[in-house]
């Protein structure tokens, strides 16, 4: 039986001085474990994204050991691949805490709905996941990319990095928010950050860059280079599945513009290039009203809503929502356009 979530109190306590390990290093801490059979693949996956959701969310050891049934030290311990205690009941721990918080989170968004957007980016990061390959989606803004990949990242049992590509970025910038989103320390050097950040990164990983089309708007040419360069040669280093999302401009500007002969060997080994509609289907916006409630809309309110994007929709829907709280009446039509009248105005 495993004994080290029995220790006394004061060892719960953060080990003194010892600062959130990168998971780079936690990653080459477990590899030997790896090698020799202790660990599987998989339960180093469960190891990693474990570190992630400490560095994310700014959990001590003490706090992260809480949520997993252990103490401090033992968690250290683990981070550190010098956990001698009974590894698979570590790892079950994760797994339920894991579990438990993907329910929490599911709970949270139960507003979300499974439109044909998410269907197809949920299956565009599947197989850019399993096949260890690179993908790129790209459509309009406000169509609910973002929040279903968000939501893929929520779901899945693997570990799912996701970064959003900051506005404006030069190459420092972009490295820096890749190695936070892959939790690494960003107290590095940026050549150290390069080496590290493909080393948090492996073939049990997917990898989400999403708005990249900021470096066709926001960028100059150079720097576009280097982050796209850059992006590639994590996917080659680390074997991780990889997908890049972006509007319009990642496809005309950077897939097939200007630097089109640069990129294209990146484009050509992407195992699916999925382009969005430039309007959310009707059957969809259909189920998103359904999830409100609402019955299909009376025919004046049709071409309103018909091509509006999802964002904006939903907004309307919710402030549809409050008008109808506020008058004691369940949830109507006539709320909602009510509700666009206001926007509109």
């Amino acid at each position: 039986m495993d004994t080290d979530n029995r220790q006394p109190k004061t060892e719960n306590r953060q080990p003194t001085g010892l600062a959130l390990m990168s998971a780079d290093t936690v990653s080459r801490a477990l590899a030997p474990l790896v090698d020799e059979g202790t660990l599987t693949g998989d339960d180093r996956a469960q190891v990693l994204w474990l570190i992630g959701e400490m560095r994310a969310e700014g959990l001590s050891y003490a706090e992260a050991g809480r949520r997993i049934g252990y103490n401090a030290s033992t968690v250290s311990r683990v981070l550190k691949g010098e956990y001698s205690g009974s590894w698979p009941n570590v790892i079950e721990k994760i797994r339920q805490y894991r579990h438990l918080r993907a329910e929490r989170a599911r709970l949270a968004s139960a507003a979300f709905v499974e439109t044909s957007v998410w269907e197809k980016i949920r299956q565009t990061c599947d197989l850019a996941l399993i096949h260890q390959m690179p993908a790129i989606v790209v459509g309009p803004s406000q169509l609910g990319k973002t929040t279903a990949l968000l939501e893929y990242k929520r779901r899945s049992e693997y570990v799912v990095r996701y970064v959003r590509m900051p506005a404006a970025p030069g190459f420092r910038t972009a490295l820096f928010a890749l190695a936070e989103a892959c939790g690494v320390t960003t107290r590095a050097t940026p050549e150290q950050l390069r080496r590290r950040v493909a080393q948090a990164l492996d073939c049990k990983s997917l990898l989400i860059v999403d708005e990249l089309h900021q470096l066709a708007i926001s960028s100059g040419r150079h720097a576009a280079m280097k982050i796209m360069e850059y992006i590639r040669e994590l996917h080659d280093l680390s074997g991780c599945g990889l997908v890049v999302c972006g509007t319009r401009a990642l496809d005309h500007d950077l897939i097939q513009g200007p630097l089109k002969g640069w990129l294209e060997q990146f484009a050509e080994r992407c195992i699916k290039r999925l382009v969005l509609p430039d309007d959310l289907p009707w059957s969809d916006l259909l189920k998103v009203a359904a999830a409100y409630g609402l019955p299909e809309p009376p025919p004046e309110a049709v071409p309103t809503f018909r091509h509006m994007r999802l964002n904006r929709y939903t907004k309307l829907l919710a402030l549809g929502g409050n008008l109808a709280a506020k008058r004691g009446e369940p949830l109507a039509w006539p709320h909602v356009l009510k509700a666009y009248e206001l926007v509109a105005r």
